[in-house]
């Protein structure tokens, strides 16, 4: 399958790898008149993994998406609904320690939020109430 194509209007289209500058791999996934759908894996230039998930078919995120630190740790994970955060997501300090832990609905925070500072220890608890 040949990958890295524009289309009749000079947009990325099919399966292509991105890169730096220096050549090594910086994305992966498939464009469709040069927006970002399916499933994508970005790296940064360390060669770690940088982020992981899919994009629906307007370009927007969607589903389940993790990001990463340099030091390969997580960053954040958590689930999209039409390019707004929705449902369980995780935020971790740049030692892998959890910071906060909520959920979001269509990208309003709801629910009870739990925040930790860098040892593990809760220090707040916060109960967001739906705004629908």
């Amino acid at each position: 399958m040949n990958r890295n194509l524009l289309d009749e209007n000079g947009l990325k289209t099919g399966m292509w790898d991105d890169t730096y500058k220096d050549g090594s791999l910086a994305a992966s996934g498939e464009y469709k008149a040069g927006k970002r759908i399916g499933e994508w894996t970005d790296w940064l230039k360390n060669g770690n993994l940088k982020s992981r998930g899919s994009y629906d078919d307007n370009g927007d995120f969607t589903g389940y998406w993790e990001w990463y630190r340099e030091n390969g740790l997580p960053l954040q994970k958590g689930s999209f609904e039409a390019g707004k955060q929705h449902g369980h997501w995780e935020r971790f300090f740049d030692n892998g320690q959890l910071w906060d832990i909520g959920e979001w609905d269509m990208g309003i925070r709801v629910g009870e939020w739990k925040t930790y500072d860098r040892e593990g220890n809760l220090t707040k608890t916060r109960n967001h109430k739906s705004r629908r």
